[in-house]
């Protein structure tokens, strides 16, 4: 979604010296970029040293039972790990569903890895911290947690600065050339929990800066914005649209007086354990042990860069020798030996668009991918064997087809196999689905053979 923004790389003295008073400055002064960024107010003579924020406290437990602050974020964090321990290429990173804007850093394929790190950080001061991702202390992913689900609010494109100010305030600089450089301004939105553009001064070479206003929201068209939030997770088209140019003087006067928040540095994403005693994830499939077929429980699905709660029931093939968890609220689930099949609900059940498909082969896992390549050939003109992280297995094989042929298929229609070694033979997990349902059915089948695990047959 948002936030490959018009928004861009300066220093913060450049971000701001529009703001300072002293326009002419604005299309003199060298690019370059300092490691704490820090930025003087509009007319303002003396400042005191800004002091680095304290960390949110993340160790207690809560008496009544909420979640800690990395519990609420632990899904999105394991995740963020699960990458990079695994070296996912930038395609693979972006087929697991993951928003993020580290991937300008190449990562995780080629970045430092020991200057990737998380931090809290309350940016509205609602008594809920915001998950930040940072790479050499820069700004690059905020994470924001409603209650219910985690949102991806933000992301900084590669060689943009991005500098948070008091009152959810966020100033990011892009620049294209020595004097081509656009800042725009954005608001924290504590309802949505995500950033709108405010306005934002546009700096060409070869001219003088303009400064414009963007569309605000206010309670005359909130429940307008809210609503399109709902159904598309962004705001409407208007939100960043351009609603009129203004002086320097008014630019000046919507710029933030304070000094930028001084975050603190944050622990390693390396470091982050998903296993420590104080980090309960809810994540589907990371504590189902024990769980009966049947058993019905609450877990979480990340889907397009939102965390989403849905209710799970436990299914258990014995015969199959395998388990997993399913959305029994939008699937139907037919158990038959050694094979469970899942159909959305609103599908047709006799000739479904989208299904999965989990069963027991008693053969190996090298005769498995033959065979399905070669019968998968048949319908598709595209079938590439790859590589495909999975919770319980680490790297499995899978065999993903696309560009369905000409009378064998509709257009539009894909598959994606995923094939498991087990005694005896292997686990085929098989996703029907379609262009269109990719994002969705795609992604949700995705996150169910995330939750398989072997057991007896």
């Amino acid at each position: 979604m948002k936030k490959k923004i018009i928004a861009l790389l300066m220093t913060a003295v450049l971000a701001l010296s529009a703001c300072s008073g002293k326009e002419e400055e604005v299309e003199e002064t060298e690019i370059k970029v300092e490691a704490t960024p820090t930025a003087a107010a509009p007319d303002e003579e003396e400042i005191e040293e800004p002091v680095p924020d304290t960390p949110a406290e993340i160790t207690d437990e809560k008496e009544n039972g909420e979640k800690t602050i990395e519990q609420q974020y632990a899904a999105i964090l394991l995740k963020y790990k699960r990458i990079q321990d695994d070296k996912l290429s930038e395609e693979d990173v972006e087929k697991t569903g993951l928003n993020t804007e580290l991937i300008q850093h190449a990562w995780p394929w080629a970045c430092a890895e020991d200057e990737v790190r998380y931090l809290f950080y309350d940016i509205d001061e609602n008594g809920t911290p915001e998950l930040f991702i940072t790479y050499y202390n820069d700004i690059v992913d905020i994470y924001a947690y409603d209650g219910e689900k985690v949102r991806y609010s933000f992301g900084a494109p590669y060689r943009g600065l991005s500098i948070l100010y008091p009152e959810g305030m966020l100033a990011t600089t892009v620049s294209y050339s020595a004097g081509d450089h656009t800042t725009t301004w954005y608001k924290f939105d504590s309802v949505l929990g995500d950033f709108f553009p405010c306005f934002e001064m546009v700096n060409n070479y070869d001219g003088e800066p303009t400064f414009y206003a963007f569309g605000a929201i206010d309670d005359s068209n909130r429940d307008e914005v809210e609503e399109a939030y709902r159904q598309t997770g962004d705001y409407p088209v208007w939100v960043w649209e351009w609603l009129y140019e203004m002086d320097f003087d008014e630019y000046k006067e919507l710029c933030p007086e304070n000094q930028p928040v001084m975050l603190p540095q944050g622990t390693r994403l390396a470091d982050f354990d998903p296993n420590a005693e104080s980090i309960m994830t809810t994540s589907a499939g990371r504590d189902s042990d024990g769980r009966q077929d049947g058993e019905r429980f609450e877990g979480t699905v990340m889907l397009e860069g939102m965390e989403e709660t849905v209710g799970y029931e436990h299914a258990k093939n014995e015969s199959g020798g395998f388990e997993l968890d399913y959305e029994y609220e939008t699937l139907i689930r037919y158990s038959e030996t050694g094979c469970e099949r899942f159909i959305p609900v609103y599908d047709d059940q006799n000739d479904p668009v989208n299904c999965l498909e989990v069963k027991y082969v008693e053969e190996d896992v090298d005769t498995t991918i033959t065979k399905m390549t070669e019968e998968l050939s048949k319908d598709f003109e595209m079938v590439e064997p790859e590589t495909q992280p999975l919770d319980n297995f680490g790297r499995c094989d899978c065999i993903y087809a696309y560009s369905a042929k000409s009378g064998r298929l509709p257009a539009g229609y894909m598959r994606k196999v995923f094939i498991i070694p087990a005694a005896g033979g292997c686990i085929t997990a098989e996703l029907y689905y379609t262009a269109e349902s990719a994002e969705g059915y795609g992604s949700r089948f995705d996150e169910m053979v995330n939750t398989l695990r072997l057991i007896s047959r």
